[in-house]
C-alpha cells in the first residue's frame, strides 16, 4: 500500500513521541484526556508507572500531538510480547493447516515433514531473538 501525498501532508502535521521525552507537559496533557472505550489505559497512563515503564524501556508509551502541542490521542506498546504472543499464534494456525493439507493429500510426507521443520526452526529463530532483545532492554 502506498501513502499518498494528502497522507503524508496529514502526516506531517503531528508530532509523536515518548510520554517520557517532555514528561512534565506530556502528563499534563495527558491528565486532560479521556478516551472511554479504554479506561485501563487512561489509568495506566496517567500514574507513575507509566512514566517508570516509559523510562525503563519495558513498555513504550507514546502521546500523538498537534505542531502546536494539542493532544490527539496516546497508546503503549509492548512489541516483544505482542510479537511472541502473535508468532506463537500463527506457528500453531501453520501447524494447523500443513495437517489439513497433509491429510488431504495435497502435500506428500515427505513435504510435510520438511515444512514442519522449517516452521519449527523459524520458531527457534523468532523466540532466540526475542530473548535477546528483552535481555539487551532489561541490561540499559
Amino acid at each position: 500500500m502506498k501513502i499518498t501525498e494528502q497522507q503524508i501532508e496529514c502526516l506531517d502535521t503531528l508530532v509523536v513521541e515518548r510520554l517520557c521525552s517532555h514528561k512534565v507537559d506530556n502528563l499534563a496533557l495527558v491528565e486532560r484526556f479521556s478516551n472511554p472505550r479504554n479506561n485501563v489505559l487512561v489509568d495506566i497512563i496517567k500514574s507513575q508507572k507509566a512514566i517508570n515503564r516509559d523510562e525503563a524501556n519495558t513498555i513504550a508509551y507514546y502521546v500523538v500531538k498537534t505542531k502546536d502541542g494539542k493532544l490527539l490521542a496516546y497508546f503503549s506498546l509492548k512489541c516483544g510480547e505482542l510479537y511472541e504472543a502473535y508468532a506463537q499464534k500463527e506457528a500453531i494456525e501453520t501447524q494447523y493447516w500443513l495437517r489439513v493439507l497433509y491429510g488431504s493429500k495435497l502435500i506428500n510426507k515427505e513435504k510435510y515433514d520438511e515444512l514442519l521443520v522449517d516452521l519449527n526452526e523459524l520458531m527457534r529463530i523468532i523466540t532466540a531473538s526475542i530473548k535477546t532483545v528483552k535481555i539487551q532492554i532489561n541490561h540499559q
